[in-house]
């Protein structure tokens, strides 16, 4: 879906995956990982392949960048 679409409280992002080249997002990537609390309660923006899962009262998210 096109951002321009999307409502105006979607549109702003504090981390903007699209924006960045191949190695780039692998590096940002990586850093979520080594340092996910610098992540928790930020909006990312990124284009993959979505999929989730849910197991009693808990759900699971996942792109494939």
């Amino acid at each position: 879906m096109p951002v321009d679409t999307l409502p105006p409280e979607y549109q702003t992002v504090d981390v903007d995956l699209t924006a960045l080249n191949a190695t780039m997002i692998y590096s940002e990537v990586n850093n979520m990982m080594v340092s996910p609390d610098s992540y928790m309660g930020k909006k990312v923006r990124m284009s993959g392949t979505f999929n989730y899962a849910a197991e009693e009262n808990r759900y699971y998210y996942a792109c494939l960048v």
